[in-house]
């Protein structure tokens, strides 16, 4: 894991790129099986949206919406697909950039 400058990024934001991060990982199958089941890929033959993860409903806007299970895939669709890099470092840098 990469260290931050305390003063340059705020925590919130360097937790959000931890799961950006976290969702690459998954992505390109870099972390265990058991980290891997929490979220599922898509399987439809088409896309309309930039979106690799299916995003489950939530029922609590308070609650669910925090939860790794939607708020990781949440980010990654967000992403623009120039910024899904095939390297961790190049996208690692995007984020660093963006914040």
């Amino acid at each position: 894991m990469k260290t931050y400058d305390v003063q340059s990024c705020p925590l919130y934001n360097r937790r959000l790129q931890e799961i950006v991060i976290l969702m690459y990982k998954v992505r390109n199958g870099l972390v265990p099986d058991y980290i891997g089941e929490l979220f599922n890929f898509k399987t439809k033959v088409y896309s309309l949206r930039n979106a690799a993860f299916d995003i489950p409903r939530c029922s609590t806007v308070r609650y669910g919406k925090h939860f790794i299970r939607y708020l990781g895939p949440y980010l990654w669709s967000r992403l623009s697909p120039s910024d899904q890099q095939p390297s961790l470092d190049s996208l690692d840098g995007t984020l660093e950039r963006k914040t």
